[in-house]
């Protein structure tokens, strides 16, 4: 129900003392993400007309990057307000039922006050839900689909979102998303039931685009059953998407259901782009009861999907996979890059399993299972660090070597063409990676553009400044990128690009850290400033940029300790960008 006067049309002081209280928040928000930092569908920077009730953006924050670009102007945002009391609304659907006018000139925000909201909302284009923190203005539900995101343009930000079903009656999902971009922002997801021989979905994505960044996502089963097996799955992508990704989140997702299989992304279609990026968290544990757990399900029309800078942890009684690659006819390709890939079972601890036809690369990733990978499918290495059943640390001479059923080997060669074309003959390292190397160059590889530059010696970074790193080493430049002289990447053909940053921060608790990507010397694009930690620790940044011919690219650093603090010589320093479109 409405409470007061709505927005439109109340008095001037009324009005004003909705805007500061607003004003107030917005500036917590912009110093929480560096004031100039531009992110993209985030509110970072807002500026407030104190005559009236509408909040302007000098650069359309609340818009996709691309807009940002294209629009060039302000464009104004109405407020409502929802709040237990006081608010222009007590419900968030009663304060969205309200707007009818909503278009892409004329956006809203409503603003959430603390509370419980215990609700089932549907959005509507061009209205987005803003909370006061992820724990304290929360939707919640018993049953059913508690979200729904509309057709085109919705964003929600700062809020909890839990479903408590209990025992399940029905197969559910407690978030719906089939429209073109609709965002979660700094979003307490948390969805559980305790029985019921029920599928249940925290997120499920059909069509348009979705994203999630800097979520905390619990997804729980509490209680077993005897019936059915069930495939439950945390996040699900069913349909014709153009684009999905998921990053910067902590995943949790576990089960004590013996019957259930237990996943924790499962997509089933085929999508433009699927990204998981930059230090996704993901822990699927199925405990002692589980049939299986898998962190990652691509099966049905699935084409593929990019994985990069997560960590992945399966844990399972019974069978536990990293990734289960399956698609109906073949021709699935799935890119791994500088993940953690940690797989326990006292069954089968696979890394992968791959279909027929499907391929799996993997590239600079850290995998510990059991058992390497399984099936027919193809799996290309470069330079990952794998952590298995057949384990060396001397020298193993044979005349021939066979591994279960296939063929002996009889030689180990190194030949950078691989010209002999030997049927019995395995290859060094070397030569395998000045093939891969040189089969990239002549744009074999999904990724168009490939870049990767490391950090010869420690670099000084000063306290409370924006320091550039000087990366120095090239590991990989497939279209000659780099520019040594400069410490940059110079963009040679106009797309769209995912430049990635990451930085070994040395041993200090004190203060926060951040890495940023910045283009042409004028834009940047921040990681969430994390809390320092007691020891050495990596924080990471990426994003996908639609970049232009002509255009360069850098990477800084930010902490605030107190005092000078190194960015340190790592394996895990490095700057990498590839080209997506």
């Amino acid at each position: 129900m409405s409470k007061g006067i709505p927005t439109a049309h109340r008095s001037l002081p009324e009005v004003n003392d909705s805007i500061q209280k607003i004003k107030s928040w917005l500036r917590e928000l912009d110093a929480a993400t560096g004031g100039t930092t531009d992110l993209s569908n985030y509110i970072t920077s807002a500026e407030l007309d104190e005559t009236n009730s509408n909040v302007y953006s000098n650069s359309a924050r609340i818009q996709t990057l691309e807009e940002q670009d294209a629009i060039g102007e302000k464009t104004k945002y109405q407020i409502v307000t929802v709040a237990k009391a006081g608010g222009d609304f007590d419900t968030i659907q009663g304060a969205i039922d309200s707007i009818t006018d909503a278009t892409t000139t004329k956006r809203y925000a409503i603003k959430v006050y603390p509370g419980n909201y215990a609700e089932s909302v549907t959005m509507k284009n061009y209205v987005d839900i803003i909370g006061t923190g992820r724990t304290n203005s929360r939707i919640t539900g018993t049953s059913g689909t508690v979200l729904t995101f509309p057709s085109i343009k919705a964003t929600i930000l700062d809020m909890g979102i839990y479903v408590d079903y209990g025992t399940l009656g029905a197969t559910s999902t407690a978030i719906t998303s089939a429209g073109a971009d609709s965002v979660m922002i700094r979003c307490d997801i948390g969805v559980t039931k305790s029985g019921g021989d029920y599928v249940m979905n925290a997120i499920t994505a059909t069509a348009g685009s979705f994203r999630m960044s800097d979520c905390y996502f619990t997804y729980s089963i509490t209680g077993a059953t005897t019936a059915t097996s069930l495939n439950q799955s945390a996040i699900v992508q069913s349909g014709i998407l153009t684009t999905l990704i998921v990053n910067n989140n902590e995943i949790i997702v576990t089960s004590n259901d013996t019957n259930d299989n237990l996943i924790g992304f499962e997509t089933t279609a085929n999508v433009a782009g699927i990204y998981l990026l930059a230090n996704n968290i993901v822990n699927v544990n199925a405990g002692v009861a589980g049939a299986s757990a898998t962190a990652l399900w691509l099966y049905g029309t699935s084409s593929g999907a990019t994985i990069a800078q997560n960590r992945l942890t399966v844990n399972c009684n019974a069978s536990s996979y990293g990734l289960w690659i399956d698609s109906t006819s073949g021709g699935a390709v799935v890119d791994t890059r500088h993940n953690e890939i940690i797989v326990t079972s006292v069954g089968a601890a696979e890394s992968a399993n791959i279909g027929v036809g499907d391929t799996w690369n993997s590239v600079f990733d850290k995998i510990t299972a059991s058992s390497g990978y399984n099936n027919s499918g193809t799996v290309t290495f470069l330079s990952s660090s794998i952590n298995g059943s057949i384990t060396a640390t001397g020298t193993i001479a044979t005349a021939t070597l066979n591994v279960g059923a296939s063929t002996a080997v009889s030689s180990i060669l190194d030949e950078d063409d691989m010209a002999s074309d030997s049927a019995t003959a395995l290859s060094t390292q070397q030569s395998i990676k000045k093939y891969v190397l040189d089969t990239l160059a002549g744009g074999v590889s999904a990724f168009t553009s490939d870049v990767d530059i490391t950090l010869s010696g420690n670099q000084s970074v000063a306290s409370g400044s924006t320091v550039k790193i000087v990366f120095d080493t090239v590991v990989t430049d497939t279209n000659s990128e780099w520019d040594a002289v400069n410490n940059r990447i110079n963009i040679l053909t106009t797309g769209t690009y995912v430049p990635m940053g990451c930085v070994r921060w040395a041993n200090n608790s004190t203060g926060l850290r951040s890495v940023l990507i910045k283009v042409n010397n004028t834009t940047f694009y921040s990681s969430p400033k994390q809390l320092a930690v007691a020891e050495e620790h990596p924080i990471e940044t990426s994003r996908k940029i639609a970049l232009t011919a002509g255009d360069y690219v850098e990477i800084f650093g930010y902490q605030t300790s107190g005092g000078a603090l190194n960015a340190l010589s790592h394996a895990q320093t490095r700057f990498q960008m590839f080209r997506v479109a």
